[in-house]
């Protein structure tokens, strides 16, 4: 019995769909499946510049939505493995205001490169999103255009 592998299901899938709706978000944004292939080939593009390896993990922070399925598909056909964070994961788990500062500047810097490159003639390729309630005046320093501040207006969660 010929089994096809799962990239061939996929490939297949966006092939035979191309023109369909794939993935939605509730009440929000929808792609087709040709959406969905661009996202794989973009994705792909950006691993292998930024030496991702078949095997090496690769984090997944964000909320539930279209675009973090297409993301999700890009690295399982990729062949990395794809290891989902809960969006409300501090980058550090520190108060060390330097360590975090030499985050946000590493993720300014894997920005630049990938605007420059793979995403040179995306004009929507412009959101540069670190920092949280309790560092983003440093965020905002390296270079962030989005912080995520609702625990400094709500107050802090209250888990059940």
């Amino acid at each position: 019995m010929n089994i096809p592998s799962f990239n061939a299901c996929i490939e297949k899938s966006i092939k035979d769909n191309w023109n369909l709706d794939a993935l939605s978000d509730y009440k929000g944004a929808t792609m087709q499946y040709k959406d969905v292939a661009r996202v794989i080939e973009k994705l792909h593009i950006i691993f292998e510049y930024s030496g991702v390896k078949p095997g090496d993990k690769v984090a997944l922070c964000d909320k539930n939505s279209a675009h973090w399925g297409a993301a999700f598909l890009a690295v399982i056909t990729y062949g990395a493995v794809a290891v989902p964070i809960l969006h409300e994961f501090k980058a550090t788990n520190t108060e060390d205001e330097d360590t975090v500062r030499g985050e946000f500047q590493q993720a300014a810097q894997f920005f630049e490169k990938a605007k420059a490159t793979v995403f040179a003639h995306e004009k929507n390729f412009s959101i540069c999103s670190w920092g949280m309630s309790e560092d983003y005046p440093i965020a905002i320093e390296e270079g962030s255009n989005m912080v995520r501040v609702g625990s400094k207006i709500f107050g802090e969660r209250i888990y059940l």
